[in-house]
């Protein structure tokens, strides 16, 4: 499993979004004012971003905030954060959370490596145990029934 940064640099330009709004006073701002916002102040973040629409990119951005109800957005209206959006941006937002996720599943992995290591060699050892055991009771076995037999042969 490799982490991919092409994936938290578009989640990146997410948050980015949200917490332009946060940063406002009402958390609310004009398309154009927080157009201009996120482009000038974070795109330069986002260079791995390889669409040549920037503005694509801002409207797809927010079609999908809004389909989420991070935000609400009308064509013409202003743009507004909403409770779902500061909660999200409170649990550090949509990179944060996919790296948390991304870390917790490779440590979940290896553990799962260890522990099929663990039970491989759990296993061998249980195995020479039980050969051993085996071993010695034929050894005893053998002495038990030989030792009967020379008491038959000395009493005769």
């Amino acid at each position: 499993m490799i982490f991919n940064s092409k994936y938290t640099v578009n989640l990146k330009f997410l948050d980015s979004i949200l917490s332009s709004l946060l940063d406002s006073e009402t958390h609310s701002l004009n398309h154009s004012v927080l157009y201009n916002k996120v482009m000038t102040s974070d795109f330069d973040n986002f260079k791995v971003l390889n669409l040549s629409d920037h503005k694509n990119i801002f409207e797809t951005a927010l079609n999908y905030l809004n389909d989420e109800d991070f935000l609400k957005y009308k064509n013409g209206s202003d743009i507004r954060l909403t409770y779902k959006g500061i909660l999200k941006l409170s649990k550090g937002g949509f990179a944060t959370i996919y790296e948390e996720e991304f870390s917790t599943k490779v440590r979940l992995l290896n553990v799962e490596n260890f522990q099929n290591r663990i039970a491989k060699r759990s296993f061998q050892v249980n195995l020479i145990i039980a050969i051993s055991t085996s071993v010695a009771a034929i050894f005893y076995l053998l002495e038990i029934f030989s030792v009967r037999f020379c008491l038959c042969n000395i009493l005769k």
